[in-house]
């Protein structure tokens, strides 16, 4: 189920939950003065020498409080009998786990695309050529970019253009899939367009030059795609290969699938941790609600009461003394 539509869910049964359980009251005498009002009307009233009346008045800011740092706190503050005091710590769990969850499987599928593209050695044919190493090696990178660079010496194509990382570092992962422009390092766009049959590289004899199909050759000349290395042997200049192509590599097709696949537990981590923030909010809101219900409603006798009374004892009515324990 979309990760979205489950936070939504939580959220909104926690709603109806809180509203079932609040008194519509106490959105009409929310009002401090008025519940202090209320409070001496009933200690005034229902005070006696016989039974002392406590009410027993909790502080909605500390509920805010409580509830704020860790849902469901403030509601249990306030009143733990309710049930909605234990629905935000579970939500508050289950969201946490999720984060676990999802960060824990965006980082397997980082390891897997890595290895994908130059953490394993492959064994694959093109033509007559068997090819083993990597998926992707920066020598052909930069054995290709070289010749755009010597191509034309005033067009945009020079040290500070082609920048891809020495190392293994986060960005070379998210260049050489986000950037056309490292699509050369890739082995099967390298054994395609820049090497012949043998597997050797052929782009920098005069014969091959029209390889890179160009726009101009001022200034503003740019790379507009490829012709084949089997194509221009068979002098086929009809069909070239447009750059930025995402079929003239399906090494880096595969790879860009794979990225996206892990950016996406990342980005379910992510949207659980905003529900994290939500609940806090909610909980917080719920619990000041509850606090001035129970403020308004709540009436608590003391546990220890001394009461007087008669009693028939011998056939005789007998002044008793009583001491009682409310638990």
């Amino acid at each position: 189920m979309n990760i979205k539509l489950i936070l939504i869910l939580l959220l909104l049964g926690v709603a109806v939950a809180a509203f079932a359980e609040t008194d519509i009251d106490a959105m009409i005498f929310s009002d401090q003065a008025e519940q202090d009002s209320i409070r001496k009307e009933i200690e005034g009233d229902v005070s006696n020498d016989i039974i002392r009346v406590n009410y027993q008045r909790k502080s909605p800011q500390l509920a805010m409080l409580l509830s704020s740092v860790f849902p469901g706190a403030g509601q249990f503050y306030a009143d733990k009998s309710l049930l909605r005091t234990y629905v935000y710590p579970v939500i508050e769990l289950g969201l946490i786990g999720g984060i676990i969850y999802f960060n824990s499987r965006g980082n397997d599928k980082t390891k897997d695309y890595e290895r994908f593209a130059n953490g394993e050695t492959i064994t694959q044919t093109f033509g007559d050529f068997v090819y083993t190493g990597p998926r992707y090696k920066r020598e052909f990178q930069n054995s290709v970019q070289a010749v755009l660079m010597a191509y034309n010496t005033n067009d945009i194509y020079d040290g500070t253009f082609f920048r891809l990382d020495t190392n293994n570092s986060q960005h070379f992962y998210e260049d050489i899939g986000k950037y056309d422009k490292y699509v050369f390092g890739w082995a099967d766009w390298y054994h395609v367009y820049a090497a012949n049959s043998d597997g050797a590289f052929v782009l920098d004899q005069e014969d091959y030059f029209n390889a890179f199909k160009m726009s101009s050759t001022d200034q503003s000349a740019t790379w507009l795609g490829n012709f084949s290395i089997a194509d221009m042997d068979a002098n086929n200049y009809s069909n070239p290969m447009q750059s930025g192509n995402i079929n003239s590599s399906p090494m880096r097709k595969e790879y860009i699938s794979m990225r996206r696949a892990s950016e996406k537990e990342f980005q379910n981590a992510h949207l659980l941790s905003f529900g994290i923030m939500l609940n806090h909010v909610v909980s917080a809101i719920d619990a000041v609600i509850i606090t001035n219900n129970v403020n308004r409603m709540a009436i608590s006798q003391n546990k220890v009461k001394l009461n007087y009374y008669t009693r028939l004892y011998n056939q005789r009515l007998t002044p008793s003394l009583g001491l009682s324990w409310n638990f």
